[in-house]
């Protein structure tokens, strides 16, 4: 056998001294310890990252990388909504005028006087009330203190004597327009309603002829031809109504609904809730038998934010209802 050639299985382990031993030793350690450092090290990064994202603790795996399907948006929650109430008083209201009551009970059974008027005005200002519109009613929703202040049958009186008390204390109203009785003498005049309308004071119609829709079978056309004369007159869509003399039916209800009303307001007692029909809003009659001072009471004792009243039932200061 030629000296340079081995085979494998005449192969003997050769002897390591004992410098070779050690050597061979503390490599073997090396490695070990490299190898722990790069596992321990993968265990920290991955409690690091979970202590930074708490959601994924208690988890095996570590979250999933970021693509285009989880990584939309989150819908945030609507903010909190302002403070808000769905009860509003409407005030009810006719003349603003000075009456003899013994000459004219019922004239002075439908007015208010002007200094008692304007005692209203001076309170609803002082409370920190702000005045708005039916067409303010939409949402169903209305800052706390706000009121209606509704004058029915758009008689002169609202031009000459309510008008300027208003624009004084920086308030607003709504009037019913009997579309018929624009004469410009008892009641406001075409012109005069117009100038109303552009100085912000919100028209509302009150029929044509303050028909009792109860019972008119020609309901229908009082309701429709007054809406559609006034929107011509005014170049604007009207959408309040005021029943008259409260009197209305379920027929009066669709014809309204059909016609394009949003808001009617009648003559049933106590605040308006608007969490309920907005085509039967209920009012608080005001006028010389409670003047100022039952206005006052009422608004009070009417209201149902008050802890102890939560049916809105009419107080006794309320003016009792009329058959007009």
């Amino acid at each position: 056998m030629n000296k340079h050639t081995m085979n494998s299985t005449n192969l003997k382990p050769v002897p390591m001294n004992r410098k070779a031993k050690t050597r061979l030793t503390i490599l073997t350690g090396i490695l070990l310890l490299l190898s722990g450092c790069s596992e321990q090290n993968d265990i920290s990064t991955a409690v690091h990252d979970r202590l930074q994202n708490p959601q994924t603790a208690g988890t095996q795996q570590l979250a999933p990388a970021l693509t285009e399907q989880n990584t939309q948006t989150t819908q945030q929650p609507n903010p909190p909504a302002q403070n808000t109430t769905t009860r509003i008083p409407i005030i009810m209201l006719h003349y603003v005028r000075d009456v003899d009551k013994q000459k004219d009970l019922m004239g002075y059974n439908l007015s208010i006087a002007p200094d008692s008027f304007e005692k209203i005005l001076q309170y609803l200002s002082k409370n920190g009330y702000h005045t708005i519109h039916l067409s303010d009613l939409e949402n169903r929703k209305v800052p706390p203190k706000s009121i209606i202040l509704s004058f029915d049958d758009g008689y002169e009186d609202f031009y000459t004597t309510a008008l300027p008390l208003l624009n004084k204390y920086n308030f607003t109203a709504s009037t019913a327009i009997i579309t018929n009785m624009m004469d410009g003498t008892r009641y406001m005049s075409p012109a005069q309603i117009q100038e109303i309308d552009k100085a912000g004071i919100e028209i509302l119609s009150h029929t044509v002829h303050h028909a009792d829709l109860s019972t008119d079978p020609l309901q229908q056309k009082e309701i429709t031809d007054s809406k559609n004369y006034l929107e011509k007159l005014l170049g604007k869509t009207i959408t309040g109504f005021v029943y008259p003399a409260g009197k209305y039916n379920d027929q009066t209800l669709k014809f309204l609904k059909d016609a394009g009303y949003q808001f009617a307001l009648t003559e049933h007692a106590g605040y308006a809730d608007l969490t309920k029909d907005l085509l039967q809003l209920r009012r608080i009659r005001i006028d010389n038998r409670n003047g100022s001072a039952g206005f006052i009471q009422t608004l009070i004792a009417d209201n149902p934010e008050n802890s102890t009243n939560k049916t809105s039932p009419a107080s006794p200061a309320a003016a009792p209802p009329l058959p007009y």
